[in-house]
């Protein structure tokens, strides 16, 4: 019996290490959250920056600081939620000491987005929690182990163990580099414009409303306490796309828009680019998302405009 304990403890253990081995190796392998993290951590590179850019992978994928005469970082992942904004805002502002402009992103989705994102991506919570020290979960919760999310784990590595290569997937000004017109949609896709809009068309939700509202509000109110302006902004979507979305929701969206406004005259700034006629066929990667090539480059330099 003592003997059978002793195994059992034993094989625990060297089952821990294992795991252990594993969860390192997932963890070393590059990725955007941990880039981005470890740039704006770094002093030398908060103390010259004069644009922040934050949002989801509208942003990510839409505007590139390499091509920006300002100094700017793109904060931005992708489904990061208006509530990780805000965190990011808050954490860093105060070590931006010439930051000019926050740009921030109010999507068809925005007024009734969940605070941390869709349960169908719960593995970015994980991300957020691991990688940029967002802690709102348990040590021992699926949200703080890579090896909990089996399908990109085993992908992850096999690339620490150099069984594959994997490129980081942002540039060093933190643009997402993935939505490439190589693999873009077909411009008049209506089925996957019509999918694209569905799977971000919710219930109204009070409740939600009125959180994400506050959220975009408290922003605007960090924006005004350290003398910088908020760039408010939609990003452009093809024609198919707002056609077929919830014109309901879309008035909800300008509602905060304008609410924000209200409030914050002198700080925030909105710009709505969801119909820009500037914007065609070759500049998107899907019917909401530019890509790297074209629409990105234009974009960002219509962007670099409203920040002069």
């Amino acid at each position: 019996m003592k003997k059978f304990v002793i195994k059992t403890i034993l094989f625990f253990i060297f089952s821990l290490i294992c795991l252990g081995i594993l969860e390192y190796s997932a963890r070393s392998v590059p990725n955007p959250y941990k880039y981005k993290q470890n740039y704006m951590d770094e002093k030398t590179n908060t103390d010259s920056l004069q644009v922040l850019i934050l949002g989801n992978s509208h942003n990510y994928y839409g505007i590139n600081p390499q091509w920006m005469k300002k100094k700017a970082f793109n904060l931005a992942n992708t489904s990061q939620t208006i509530f990780y904004d805000e965190i990011f805002l808050h954490r860093y502002v105060n070590k931006c000491p010439n930051l000019k402009y926050v740009v921030c992103e109010i999507a068809y989705f925005s007024p009734y987005e969940k605070r941390y994102g869709d349960k169908s991506e719960w593995y970015r919570i994980m991300y957020y929690q691991i990688y940029m020290n967002c802690r709102f979960h348990s040590f021992f919760s699926k949200y703080n182990w890579e090896l909990a999310y089996n399908r990109f784990s085993r992908e992850k590595i096999k690339i620490a163990w150099h069984l594959k290569h994997k490129k980081l997937d942002c540039n060093e000004y933190g643009f997402g580099l993935n939505h490439s017109i190589e693999y873009r949609k077909a411009y008049n896709d209506s089925a996957d414009a019509k999918n694209r809009v569905d799977v971000n068309t919710f219930q109204p939700n009070e409740y939600d409303y009125v959180l994400a509202t506050n959220t975009l509000l408290s922003m605007a109110k960090i924006c005004k306490d350290n003398n910088a302006k908020m760039l408010l902004i939609t990003t452009p979507v093809t024609p198919l796309f707002y056609y077929f979305t919830n014109k309901q929701q879309l008035n909800t969206m300008y509602n905060m828009a304008n609410e924000v406004m209200k409030q914050y005259p002198q700080t925030v700034i909105f710009k709505d680019f969801m119909r820009d006629d500037r914007f065609n066929e070759k500049d998107f990667y899907d019917a909401d998302h530019l890509n790297k090539e074209f629409g990105a480059k234009k974009f960002t330099k219509i962007i670099e405009n409203c920040v002069e």
